[in-house]
Protein backbone atom coordinates (compact mmCIF):
# COMPACT_ATOMS: atom_id res chain seq x y z
CA UNK A 1 0.00 0.00 0.00
CA UNK A 2 1.54 3.29 -0.69
CA UNK A 3 0.37 6.45 1.35
CA UNK A 4 0.73 9.91 0.49
CA UNK A 5 1.79 12.51 2.88
CA UNK A 6 0.73 15.74 2.70
CA UNK A 7 2.11 18.54 5.20
CA UNK A 8 0.56 21.99 5.82
CA UNK A 9 2.06 25.05 6.99
CA UNK A 10 0.27 25.47 10.34
CA UNK A 11 -2.57 24.38 11.90
CA UNK A 12 -6.01 23.38 9.74
CA UNK A 13 -8.53 25.43 10.38
CA UNK A 14 -10.91 22.98 9.10
CA UNK A 15 -10.95 19.77 7.57
CA UNK A 16 -13.55 18.79 5.72
CA UNK A 17 -13.57 14.49 4.80
CA UNK A 18 -14.98 14.20 1.24
CA UNK A 19 -16.51 10.53 0.99
CA UNK A 20 -16.84 8.77 -1.90
CA UNK A 21 -20.85 7.50 -2.12
CA UNK A 22 -20.61 4.04 -2.47
CA UNK A 23 -22.87 0.86 -3.44
CA UNK A 24 -24.11 0.69 0.37
CA UNK A 25 -24.70 4.26 0.85
CA UNK A 26 -27.03 3.57 -2.48
CA UNK A 27 -28.89 1.19 -0.58
CA UNK A 28 -29.05 3.19 2.37
CA UNK A 29 -31.08 5.75 0.65
CA UNK A 30 -33.11 3.73 -1.38
CA UNK A 31 -33.88 1.69 1.87
CA UNK A 32 -34.72 4.87 3.37
CA UNK A 33 -37.38 6.37 0.70
CA UNK A 34 -38.75 3.05 0.37
CA UNK A 35 -39.73 3.20 3.90
CA UNK A 36 -40.91 6.96 3.70
CA UNK A 37 -43.06 5.49 1.00
CA UNK A 38 -44.58 2.24 2.72
CA UNK A 39 -45.38 5.22 5.99
CA UNK A 40 -47.12 7.64 3.56
CA UNK A 41 -49.10 4.43 2.43
CA UNK A 42 -50.19 3.44 5.62
CA UNK A 43 -51.01 6.79 6.37
CA UNK A 44 -52.88 6.82 3.10
CA UNK A 45 -54.47 3.22 3.76
CA UNK A 46 -55.83 4.14 7.82
CA UNK A 47 -57.67 7.90 5.95
CA UNK A 48 -59.15 5.60 3.84
CA UNK A 49 -60.62 3.20 6.53
CA UNK A 50 -61.21 6.18 8.84
CA UNK A 51 -63.65 7.69 5.65
CA UNK A 52 -65.41 4.53 5.17
CA UNK A 53 -65.72 4.24 9.49
CA UNK A 54 -67.11 7.79 8.93
CA UNK A 55 -69.35 7.05 5.77
CA UNK A 56 -70.81 3.73 7.36
CA UNK A 57 -71.24 5.68 10.32
CA UNK A 58 -73.65 8.50 8.42
CA UNK A 59 -75.29 5.72 6.86
CA UNK A 60 -76.28 4.17 9.85
CA UNK A 61 -77.23 7.90 11.14
CA UNK A 62 -79.28 8.79 8.37
CA UNK A 63 -80.99 5.28 8.63
CA UNK A 64 -81.33 5.77 12.47
CA UNK A 65 -83.35 9.26 11.76
CA UNK A 66 -85.17 7.80 9.06
CA UNK A 67 -86.81 5.72 11.28
CA UNK A 68 -87.17 8.33 13.63
CA UNK A 69 -88.62 10.38 11.40
CA UNK A 70 -91.27 8.11 10.11
CA UNK A 71 -92.39 7.14 13.87
CA UNK A 72 -92.08 10.90 14.81
CA UNK A 73 -94.81 11.07 11.87
CA UNK A 74 -96.89 7.72 13.24
CA UNK A 75 -97.09 9.36 16.50
CA UNK A 76 -97.73 12.81 15.42
CA UNK A 77 -100.46 11.56 13.28
CA UNK A 78 -102.69 9.24 15.87
CA UNK A 79 -102.01 12.23 18.12
CA UNK A 80 -104.26 14.51 14.98
CA UNK A 81 -106.59 11.19 15.01
CA UNK A 82 -107.18 11.42 18.62
CA UNK A 83 -107.91 15.42 18.27
CA UNK A 84 -109.95 15.11 15.79
CA UNK A 85 -111.99 12.55 17.91
CA UNK A 86 -112.26 14.19 20.92
CA UNK A 87 -113.21 17.50 19.22
CA UNK A 88 -115.52 15.37 16.98
CA UNK A 89 -117.01 14.16 20.72
CA UNK A 90 -117.07 17.57 21.77
CA UNK A 91 -119.48 18.81 18.63
CA UNK A 92 -121.84 15.92 18.89
CA UNK A 93 -122.16 16.27 22.59
CA UNK A 94 -123.05 20.24 22.06
CA UNK A 95 -125.28 19.10 18.83
CA UNK A 96 -126.84 16.37 21.09
CA UNK A 97 -127.26 18.84 24.09
CA UNK A 98 -129.17 21.27 21.32
CA UNK A 99 -131.52 18.32 20.02
CA UNK A 100 -130.02 18.88 16.76
CA UNK A 101 -129.44 15.27 15.65
CA UNK A 102 -131.90 12.99 13.53
CA UNK A 103 -132.48 9.60 15.07
CA UNK A 104 -133.76 7.71 12.39
CA UNK A 105 -130.63 7.35 10.41
CA UNK A 106 -129.25 5.93 13.38
CA UNK A 107 -131.85 3.18 13.75
CA UNK A 108 -131.50 2.73 10.12
CA UNK A 109 -127.72 1.68 10.42
CA UNK A 110 -128.11 -0.03 13.79
CA UNK A 111 -130.72 -2.18 12.06
CA UNK A 112 -128.91 -3.02 8.98
CA UNK A 113 -126.05 -4.45 11.47
CA UNK A 114 -128.77 -6.31 13.53
CA UNK A 115 -128.75 -10.27 11.89
CA UNK A 116 -132.05 -10.47 9.92
CA UNK A 117 -134.97 -11.40 12.37
CA UNK A 118 -138.20 -10.79 12.35
CA UNK A 119 -138.78 -9.79 16.23
CA UNK A 120 -136.54 -6.93 17.12
CA UNK A 121 -136.78 -4.60 20.04
CA UNK A 122 -134.96 -1.00 19.53
CA UNK A 123 -134.47 0.56 22.87
CA UNK A 124 -134.47 4.25 22.69
CA UNK A 125 -134.02 6.60 24.64
CA UNK A 126 -137.34 8.45 26.25
CA UNK A 127 -136.84 11.81 24.34
CA UNK A 128 -135.81 10.22 21.33
CA UNK A 129 -139.09 7.38 21.31
CA UNK A 130 -141.12 10.85 21.57
CA UNK A 131 -139.76 12.16 18.80
CA UNK A 132 -139.90 8.85 16.74
CA UNK A 133 -143.83 8.46 17.83
CA UNK A 134 -144.37 12.11 16.75
CA UNK A 135 -142.79 11.69 13.50
CA UNK A 136 -144.79 8.24 12.78
CA UNK A 137 -147.71 9.94 13.88
CA UNK A 138 -147.21 13.03 11.75
CA UNK A 139 -146.28 10.85 8.74
CA UNK A 140 -149.76 9.76 6.53
CA UNK A 141 -149.94 6.17 6.62
CA UNK A 142 -147.97 3.12 8.24
CA UNK A 143 -144.64 4.45 8.75
CA UNK A 144 -141.62 3.23 10.27
CA UNK A 145 -138.26 5.29 11.39
CA UNK A 146 -136.64 1.71 10.57
CA UNK A 147 -136.58 1.87 6.87
CA UNK A 148 -135.80 4.09 3.75
CA UNK A 149 -139.17 3.78 2.50
CA UNK A 150 -141.14 5.09 5.40
CA UNK A 151 -143.51 1.79 5.51
CA UNK A 152 -143.68 -0.15 8.93
CA UNK A 153 -141.06 -2.90 9.51
CA UNK A 154 -142.96 -6.37 10.41
CA UNK A 155 -141.79 -7.18 13.98
CA UNK A 156 -140.03 -4.22 15.17
CA UNK A 157 -140.82 -2.57 18.02
CA UNK A 158 -139.87 0.32 19.98
CA UNK A 159 -139.32 0.79 24.15
CA UNK A 160 -138.15 3.37 25.92
CA UNK A 161 -135.19 2.63 28.40
CA UNK A 162 -133.77 5.57 30.09
CA UNK A 163 -130.37 3.72 30.07
CA UNK A 164 -129.70 4.38 26.28
CA UNK A 165 -128.30 8.15 25.74
CA UNK A 166 -130.10 10.03 23.61
CA UNK A 167 -129.22 9.67 20.02
CA UNK A 168 -127.84 6.28 20.50
CA UNK A 169 -129.99 3.21 20.21
CA UNK A 170 -129.72 -0.52 21.24
CA UNK A 171 -131.24 -3.48 18.79
CA UNK A 172 -131.89 -6.67 20.52
CA UNK A 173 -133.07 -9.82 18.73
CA UNK A 174 -132.89 -13.19 19.42
CA UNK A 175 -129.36 -13.49 18.36
CA UNK A 176 -128.13 -10.69 20.76
CA UNK A 177 -128.22 -7.31 20.88
CA UNK A 178 -126.27 -4.62 18.45
CA UNK A 179 -125.55 -1.55 20.03
CA UNK A 180 -125.31 2.10 18.14
CA UNK A 181 -123.28 3.98 20.12
CA UNK A 182 -121.52 7.43 19.44
CA UNK A 183 -118.75 5.50 21.30
CA UNK A 184 -118.67 2.80 18.98
CA UNK A 185 -119.58 5.11 15.95
CA UNK A 186 -116.43 7.50 17.03
CA UNK A 187 -113.78 4.15 17.22
CA UNK A 188 -115.06 2.63 14.19
CA UNK A 189 -113.68 6.18 12.40
CA UNK A 190 -110.80 6.27 14.54
CA UNK A 191 -110.02 2.72 13.35
CA UNK A 192 -110.54 3.86 9.97
CA UNK A 193 -108.52 7.04 10.26
CA UNK A 194 -105.54 5.02 11.63
CA UNK A 195 -105.25 2.29 9.08
CA UNK A 196 -102.03 3.03 6.64
CA UNK A 197 -102.75 4.33 3.45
Amino acid sequence: MHATVIELPGPPAAVEVLRSVGPADEADEAARQADALRRQREAVQAEREGLAQASQALRHAAAAFAGLEAQVVREAEAQLVDLALAIARQVLAQEIENGRYKVEPIIQEALRQAPPRRDVLVHLNPQDLAHVQQAADAAPGPSHPGTDTGRAVVGVRFVANPNVRRAECLVETAEGTVPATIADRLEALGEALRQPE
